[in-house]
């Protein structure tokens, strides 16, 4: 079994999909092992962003031909991403003539307290997350940025009656957390922009980040 179980939502009006990913589907530990050695030789790995956010993570982007690192080998792990994908494309109400091309964009390994500044997923038309090494207690969640202006015009008492626990009234905050386990997948819109304010821990945090892109 690839693939544990899935669920759809609607936030702030953009289709998210969460599935399980079974960790004894693929080589979950030796990919960990290869984030894990590669932290240890560098802690902030960044070659993506010198803006004034001051991101400090350890991440492969724009560096995955660093001779440094030992590169990581996603080929058996890339099949479990089908299911969910197939499934998000139904949801979505995609065309069936439309062709999905996904490919791993990087990966992140932290377990020093570290920010990764709000972003999106440039070139493509979907984007997944997948948390391969998560903690709920030890790390921090993704937060997502609602990206309409329409939350400033709620006022602060109907905010302290909506319950926040229910993710699909994030429409009337700034931002909001995506409740993750480890192993699970979410799948959105590339243009949702999101960060995370990572946590100092005793273990890393881990996730795989992928992109999807559409022809016809």
């Amino acid at each position: 079994m690839l693939v544990k179980y899935m669920n759809f939502f609607k936030i702030c009006g953009l289709p998210i999909l969460q599935a399980k990913i079974d960790p004894n589907s693929y080589d979950k530990q030796k990919l960990i092992n290869t984030f894990e050695k590669n932290y240890k030789k560098q802690k902030i790995r960044q070659k993506w962003s010198f803006s004034s956010f001051e991101t400090n993570i350890h991440h492969s982007l724009n560096d995955e031909e660093n001779k440094m690192f030992e590169k990581p080998d996603y080929s058996k792990l890339i099949p479990n991403y089908q299911k969910p994908l197939m499934e998000y494309a139904k949801k979505v109400n995609l065309l069936p003539k439309t062709k999905m091309q996904l490919y791993v964009v990087n990966y992140t390994c932290n377990k020093h307290k570290s920010f990764m500044e709000p972003h999106i997923h440039m070139e493509c038309e979907f984007s997944m997350i997948h948390y391969v090494k998560f903690d709920e207690k030890q790390h921090a969640p993704t937060t997502f940025l609602n990206p309409y202006e329409s939350w400033e015009w709620w006022s602060k008492s109907l905010q302290d009656k909506i319950d926040l626990k229910k993710i699909t009234q994030a429409w009337v905050y700034t931002d909001f957390v995506f409740p993750t386990q480890e192993d699970d997948v979410i799948i959105f819109p590339s243009m949702f922009r999101h960060f995370v304010n990572n946590k100092e821990s005793d273990s890393p945090r881990i996730t795989i980040s992928s992109n999807v892109t559409l022809n016809i």
